[in-house]
């Protein structure tokens, strides 16, 4: 299934609202005075062999609350590249491998343009979401500086990111469905968007990340795929 512009900003729009009241009285009721989150941006593609990023948009958030937002960019859209319904044996069986299939090494490129990015939000970031951190290898770059909490859905993966990043908050949890206690300055979600394989899979992560970003926060979409540079493969980092 490949997903459209309109898909993804219907399902950011869904993701603005969907934790408030049913009804037009109460969701009156519930609905902020001004955004919530400041800025969402979607930029695609953001691979770690290259750093050109084909089209994207960065703007605010239309108020009220999030309930309309512009999401724009070149070509296709998000693809989901891989079955959403249960982990990979990669995310299981192999992920003491992991550092190396993927090496930390790998993540230096897409650190340094997640860190760009977070600077022309224009916002003082220090405490960062990271929803489907998987081994932590993108977060290793980023928890000498920022507080950074991560979020998968694998123990083992999981267990891989406590040895990269032991000051770290690791949480075992569906970034679909996740709830802490927590705001944050910035919220993530890079390659493992892939995996939201429906519209409502979609629509749930950036849910979660809405939920827990702070008023004026930024939310980073960071998705490997497009319909563009998409190819069917089993193949991962040499499996």
């Amino acid at each position: 299934m490949a997903w459209s512009t309109d898909t993804v900003a219907m399902s950011a729009a869904w993701a603005g609202t969907a934790a408030r009241p049913r009804g037009r009285a109460r969701a009156a009721a519930a609905m902020p005075t001004r955004p919530r989150v400041g800025r969402i941006m979607v930029c695609l593609p953001v691979g770690r062999s290259r750093s050109t990023v084909t089209g994207g948009y960065f703007g605010p958030v239309s108020p009220p609350g999030c309930t309309r937002m512009r999401v724009f960019w070149k070509g296709g859209g998000v693809t989901d590249a891989r079955e959403a319904d249960a982990l990979p044996g990669m995310y299981v069986e192999a992920a003491p491998w992991w550092p190396l299939l993927s090496p930390p090494e790998e993540y230096v490129e897409e650190a340094d343009h997640l860190r760009g990015l977070l600077r022309s939000a224009r916002i003082d970031v220090r405490t960062v979401l990271d929803l489907g951190s998987g081994g932590g290898h993108l977060a290793s770059h980023l928890t000498p500086h920022l507080d950074v909490c991560l979020v998968d859905l694998s123990p083992a993966m999981l267990e891989v990111s406590r040895g990269l990043n032991p000051d770290a908050e690791h949480i075992c949890a569906d970034m679909r469905t996740w709830r802490g206690d927590r705001e944050f300055d910035a919220v993530i979600l890079h390659d493992a968007i892939d995996y939201m394989a429906t519209r409502e899979d979609l629509a749930a992560a950036l849910a979660t990340a809405y939920a827990h970003c702070r008023p004026g926060g930024v939310v980073v979409a960071l998705p490997d795929h497009t319909r563009e540079t998409y190819a069917a493969t089993t193949g991962h980092g040499g499996i």
